[in-house]
């Protein structure tokens, strides 16, 4: 409440009435003090009007402190918007985000996943032209299991349709989201053509020394059984 005291200056006798400043009720943030050398001023009707003003000074406190929340708030809202931007724009992986079946974004890796030179080639296509007609069905079926069942789909293959026509082999995996109001999805994509290759390689490379060693045995069985040929008929 409203405190009413006469504290002694050297100007000669005052009267104050020091009245809290509370935001939004509570916290009591400071005081106003309001003092006459009358000593009949502050009246219960000028006290009750202090104490109005009073709330007012506190409500133009707290929206100002308010205000400066919300733009550190905003501040750093934007900070991480910049951020998470600049993170999914420089990613190794290709991202896009898909919004009722059709491409809606995409970042640098996804464009030089299929060969496109600008975001405006792939941006309102339907994801499914993207993709090479033998991985279609396949792919279909997943994105209609993340728009609809809401299932996140944590890895699977599928082969991307490049500009030339060419197949690029990636690994896919994909989580449902809801964007501006519709069902979509966020899908990472990894190109593992040169890990196929390489894998491919490897394989064959590891075939042709299993033929050797298959082959070495069968030659030595052989000129082992031709030696015991020979010598029965020289005998």
């Amino acid at each position: 409440g409203i405190a009413v005291c006469s504290p002694p200056t050297v100007e000669g006798d005052r009267v104050c009435a020091v009245v809290p400043l509370r935001l939004a009720g509570k916290d009591v943030r400071g005081v106003i003090a309001f003092c006459s050398a009358d000593p009949r001023a502050f009246s219960p009707e000028q006290l009750n009007l202090l104490e109005e003003l009073s709330l007012d000074i506190a409500f133009a406190l707290a929206f100002r402190e308010a205000e400066h929340q919300h733009a550190a708030v905003q501040s750093a809202l934007n900070d991480s918007e910049e951020r998470f931007r600049l993170l999914v724009e420089n990613a190794p992986d290709a991202i896009l985000l898909v919004s009722e079946g059709r491409i809606s974004y995409v970042n640098a890796a996804a464009l030089a996943l299929v060969g496109a030179t600008s975001a405006q080639q792939l941006v309102g296509r339907e994801v499914i032209e993207v993709i090479h007609p033998r991985s279609r069905e396949a792919v279909s079926k997943r994105l209609y299991a993340v728009h609809h069942d809401k299932q996140a789909i944590a890895l699977a293959e599928a082969d991307y349709l490049g500009s030339d026509g060419s197949s690029v082999s990636c690994e896919i995996s994909s989580v449902p989201v809801n964007f501006e109001g519709k069902d979509g999805a966020i899908v990472f994509v990894r190109n593992v053509s040169e890990r196929n290759r390489t894998q491919a390689r490897d394989y064959q490379t590891q075939r042709m020394e299993m033929v050797e060693r298959l082959a070495g045995g069968v030659t030595h069985k052989l000129n082992s059984l031709l030696q015991v040929i020979n010598s029965a008929s020289e005998l």
